[in-house]
């Protein structure tokens, strides 16, 4: 029941609502990121504070720089074949 809890509409199913909560959990690191490339700390000092890879640090700090925090946020769930 605790799905049902993050997932109200029962019409979802279980993997679906998985996909959106762990996509929201990496928009949150991603956002943290953010704060620690605002305040100078390196990639490797990142990546061990926010436990990531630092070439993930290093991919987030390029969009970063070119797009600002928008360029870091989800796009949200690609649309599916029907």
């Amino acid at each position: 029941m605790v799905i049902l809890a993050v997932c109200p509409d029962y019409e979802v199913s279980a993997r679906r609502c998985l996909a959106d909560e762990r996509r929201a959990f990496r928009e949150r690191i991603r956002m943290e990121a953010v704060g620690t490339f605002a305040a100078g700390q390196d990639n490797m000092t990142v990546s061990k504070q926010l436990r990531v890879s630092v070439r993930s640090v290093r991919r987030w700090r390029r969009s970063w720089q070119n797009g600002g925090p928008q360029a870091l946020r989800s796009r949200g769930r690609p649309p599916t074949a029907s």
